[in-house]
């Protein structure tokens, strides 16, 4: 007869210490989807996949998307990608975002989102639960059309610039999040694409 102390057999996760240094996040980032896959972005909420050459969204029963890079996180930064949203619904970016969870609201930080049936941009922020706008501002946008959309975020002060790149369409200020990830959102569209991603950290 063998006797086996209780618990021998099953595995035990313990929350063990940091050993070394852990690696900083990365101050800069490129997604162009030439290479066909979503590595290393996760998905949240509705469903994406690489399409000639984009992230795109649709069509599907789930008419929204949050998706974003979890490795990444940045404080004062650069942020554009082209931008592509049809005739029905929001889309655009997601940044500083933290808490990242399934859900359509389920994340805290702040989203930037194009309407072509507006013919708009919407700025908002979302506390984890409940998303809330912050603002939006007229823009020339046709559905089907891209457009390059960018974001300046330094300190609480926020810069929006759609097409024209020298001229900001809209600016705001907010505090509530500091620091977090870069990712996508689309909201109530069967089209929505992403492609020519590049975020850079600023001091």
């Amino acid at each position: 007869v063998t006797l086996i102390p209780i618990g021998a057999t099953t595995l035990h996760v313990a929350n063990l210490p940091w050993l070394g240094t852990p690696v900083a996040p990365p101050t800069s980032f490129h997604a162009d989807f030439n290479e066909g896959t979503m590595t290393p972005w996760v998905v949240y909420a509705g469903n994406a996949s690489v399409q000639d050459g984009r992230l795109s969204h649709g069509p599907s029963r789930q008419r929204r998307l949050n998706a974003v890079v979890p490795a990444l996180s940045f404080r004062n930064l650069t942020v554009a990608a082209d931008v592509t949203i049809g005739a029905e619904g929001t889309g655009g970016l997601i940044l500083r975002a933290s808490q990242v969870a399934c859900g359509t609201d389920a994340f805290k930080g702040y989203s930037v989102s194009l309407n072509a049936k507006s013919r708009c941009v919407e700025v908002g922020k979302s506390d984890g639960a409940k998303w809330r706008s912050l603002g939006k501002a007229p823009v020339a946008l046709e559905a089907g059309r891209t457009v390059r959309v960018q974001v300046v975020a330094i300190g609480n002060r926020f810069q929006v610039f759609v097409g024209d790149l020298e001229h900001p369409v809209h600016t705001f200020t907010d505090s509530d999040h500091a620091a977090g990830t870069l990712g996508v959102r689309a909201l109530g569209t069967n089209q929505f694409t992403i492609d020519n991603l590049v975020a850079t950290a600023m001091p």
